[in-house]
């Protein structure tokens, strides 16, 4: 997957700069930025990352345990209901990642850097 990509090439990164070296970012339309499965500083740096490239940032809930499903989801505003709708949705950037589904307080992922921890 474009996730599994993303954390193949940015392992050793420890700066957004240094992970966007890898061409990968070039065939990407978007980049997953919250994860059910990752740290808050994996987040934080995919975040950066989608920044640089200037690609939208995505939830993801491929999670690998229990506690972590729905943690990270990518929600769409308005009324998506089939396939055409869907990447028709996705290209015009009409999507937004959201953590703390799994916790009933869903809320958008992203805010200010400066201030994550």
């Amino acid at each position: 997957t474009v996730s599994d990509a993303f954390s193949a090439a940015t392992r050793l990164a420890q700066t957004a700069e240094e992970a966007i070296q890898p061409p990968i970012f070039e065939l990407v339309d978007a980049i997953e930025v919250m994860n059910g499965s990752n740290l808050e500083k994996e987040h934080r740096l995919a975040q950066e990352v989608a920044g640089l490239w200037g690609r939208a940032g995505t939830g993801g809930s491929d999670a690998h345990s229990v506690n972590a499903l729905g943690k990270g989801v990518t929600v769409f505003p308005g009324d998506v209901r089939t396939q055409d709708g869907l990447l028709e949705a996705l290209r015009a950037g009409k999507f937004f990642p959201v953590e703390g589904f799994h916790l009933g307080q869903p809320v958008e992922y992203g805010g200010n850097l400066d201030q994550a921890g």
